[in-house]
């Protein structure tokens, strides 16, 4: 038989002896482990090392495109980097859009691996079967979208590129990279990473193309779904709004907390300074990923006053929130005019805007001085905060410190203000529960082995309030048992969180090893049969639905494992202090409640759903390590055995 949809090959770069070699992937590991995520995985288990730490040499870049990218199916673009995080040690995987996953197949790769050092600075090329560890000494020092558009000029835009800035340059610590200057991939550092080794960017170009196995069963799936997507009622609406269309019951019904996640922001500030009147000014058109018919991401235009004629691209307008809401000063022209910045510099505005608002806030309190900064005044004013950016991303004075990330900062300061970051697992928090009720995108952050981050656990928590009946529905698509649903109803508030929690992401995982988009309102019209009608004609692997869904709980378990191996168990597993203090301001009340916002989620109750989540993945309770039995039941037999050789089960 001949296998559609993998390219079938891996490419292995050696960045210290400067040579590279092609292998040939195993199929039968892509079939236990889809592609993508899930063989990224694999091959971090067995690359990756405790003793290896995330800055050296031997800590690998693994980047990975699922068999159903670069093939018809609609929203499949989704490239997948894994590698040792320096934040926190953690071995975990980014994903990013737009076209390099897409390129990568078709010049016949599934996989790049990439190790080693490069004594100077390079940047790699892969056009089909020509591999080349290019000098990349004039790129050296530009800033990430400088580097984009030098090489795309190079090659005459006809190819994509991963870069990160002088973040990544000067191992800051949650510098990450940009995919086509748009799509962030890897927060908690693999900018750094890419620093580590001397590497500036990698450019892809593929003419091959994807072949498919059954093509007339596949493209009969692919025009039912383009059919569906292009009908969607809601395209249009998405393709003008982007994530905006959320802005109305963010802001008017939950609000935001900013001054370190203690103070309520003004919703009429908000709303004046920043929302709707003021996206629409700035936006300068939509734009989506190849192969997607329903574009979310912006095009951003600052059209008058000091920063006139600045564009900017962004996966959302949103994320320059993140600036604004601690910037005493701040418009939304000068929050955009930070975003592009702090993406230029290749860093991730989110743990920015938090370092910003962290250590500003200790110096308004007199707790951090002068002495403490440097000599540098800090204060909330755009100028200020942006001179504070400048310095994190070339590592001068006290941008040194905070180049750290938060808690190692605290640490540094030697001012006894560790308990004031508020944190999970060193990664600054996205998704604050007092907000919207603890979802299963909130609880995620807590078991994740990222940490805090925007990805994983999806479900219909994003809007508390909808009908309960989208829980059952919503579980059938991601392919649970009736008997699994009916489970997650059996906590005493309603709702187990943490036993759904399980299930989104291994949902997750069956979406980022084919390669498709895990947003919301994409992945809405995929289902578990979906994917297995795809998977099998794609690769002639007939796979019923039942076993891709217990691939990707196999995925997720290896994930566990690796971590477990780290170092990473219940105990990294914490809610933040913070979520459990309740606030009230704005004309609100802001604490952790339960989806039916009834029940004010205690400590406790935190646990017991902790407790579920481990319950219902066969975990033991009190390490939340996978257990010998369940390793075995999905066929992951030698990973037991070397945790049993390492004493951790």
């Amino acid at each position: 038989m001949e296998v559609g949809g993998y390219a079938g090959r891996i490419l292995n770069v050696d960045l210290t002896d400067q040579n590279w070699k092609v292998e040939t992937l195993d199929m039968e590991t892509a079939r236990k482990f889809i592609g993508g995520f899930g063989v990224n995985n694999w091959i971090a288990y067995n690359l990756i090392q405790p003793e290896n730490d995330s800055l050296s040499s031997e800590n690998p870049i693994i980047i990975g495109a699922g068999p159903l990218i670069g093939t018809m199916a609609p929203s499949t673009t989704r490239v997948m980097i894994t590698t040792k995080l320096p934040i926190n040690g953690a071995v975990a995987s980014g994903s990013g859009s737009m076209a390099f996953a897409g390129m990568l197949k078709w010049a016949g790769y599934d996989y790049i691996v990439i190790t080693g050092r490069a004594e100077k600075p390079v940047y790699l090329k892969i056009f089909d079967d020509d591999i080349e560890i290019c000098d990349a000494a004039e790129l050296w020092g530009k800033d990430l979208y400088e580097t984009d558009d030098e090489l795309k000029k190079k090659y005459h835009g006809d190819c994509s590129v991963i870069a990160t800035g002088q973040a990544g340059e000067n191992l800051v610590r949650y510098a990450f990279a940009l995919v086509d200057k748009t799509a962030t991939v890897g927060r908690g550092g693999l900018g750094a990473v890419m620093g580590s080794k001397n590497l500036k960017a990698l450019v892809a170009r593929g003419t091959k193309g994807v072949k498919v196995a059954d093509r007339k069963r596949f493209m009969k799936t692919v025009d039912s779904m383009l059919d569906r997507m292009r009908n969607y009622p809601l395209r249009e609406f998405w393709h003008q709004h982007g994530f905006m269309a959320a802005w109305d019951v963010i802001w008017n019904l939950y609000g935001f907390l900013h001054d370190n996640w203690s103070a309520a922001y003004p919703s009429e500030k908000a709303n004046e300074l920043f929302g709707k009147e003021r996206f629409y000014e700035l936006k300068n058109k939509g734009f989506a990923c190849p192969s997607c018919p329903i574009g979310d991401k912006d095009l951003l235009e600052i059209k008058n006053g000091e920063f006139k004629g600045m564009v900017t691209p962004t996966t959302s307008y949103l994320n320059s929130l993140f600036f604004f809401m601690y910037c005493e000063d701040c418009d939304a022209n000068k929050a955009v005019k930070a975003l592009d910045v702090i993406s230029r510099y290749g860093l991730d505005i989110i743990t920015v805007g938090q370092v910003l608002d962290l250590f500003v806030g200790l110096y308004e309190k007199g707790i951090i001085t002068k002495e403490d900064t440097d000599g540098l005044e800090l204060k909330r004013d755009f100028k200020s905060l942006m001179e504070l950016v400048d310095k994190i991303a070339y590592r001068e004075g006290f941008g040194d410190i905070l180049a750290e990330g938060m808690v190692q900062a605290a640490k540094l300061l030697e001012k006894d203000v560790e308990k004031q970051v508020v944190h999970i697992k060193n990664l600054s928090i996205v998704f604050d529960p007092r907000n919207f009720g603890l979802g299963s995108m909130e609880f995620s952050q807590v078991v994740n082995p990222m940490g805090a981050h925007v990805a994983c656990g999806g479900s219909p928590t994003y809007m508390p309030g909808s009908d309960i009946e989208k829980f059952r529905s919503h579980g059938q698509r991601m392919g649970q048992s009736m008997e699994a649903v009916n489970r997650v109803f059996s906590h005493p508030t309603g709702l187990d969180i943490g036993r759904l929690t399980k299930f989104g992401e291994d949902w997750y995982s069956v979406l980022s090893s084919l390669g498709i988009c895990a947003r919301g309102h994409i992945n809405r019209f995929y289902t578990i049969n979906t994917c297995a009608d795809f998977y099998s004609s794609a690769t002639g692997f007939e796979t019923s639905p039942e076993e891709l869904i217990k691939s990707g709980e196999r995925i997720w378990n290896l994930q566990r494992a690796i971590n477990v191996r780290e170092g990473f168990t219940r105990k990294d597993d914490k809610f933040p202090d913070k979520w459990f203090e309740p606030v009230e301001g704005d004309g609100k009340k802001y604490q952790m409640m339960d989806y039916f916002r009834t029940t004010v989620i205690t400590r406790e109750i935190a646990e017991s759903f902790l407790d579920g989540y481990y319950d219902e993945r066969g975990w033991n309770l009190e390490t939340g390590i996978p257990t010998e039995k369940k390793l075995n039941e999905l066929g992951l037999e030698s990973v037991g055995s070397n945790l049993k050789k390492r004493r951790l089960l």
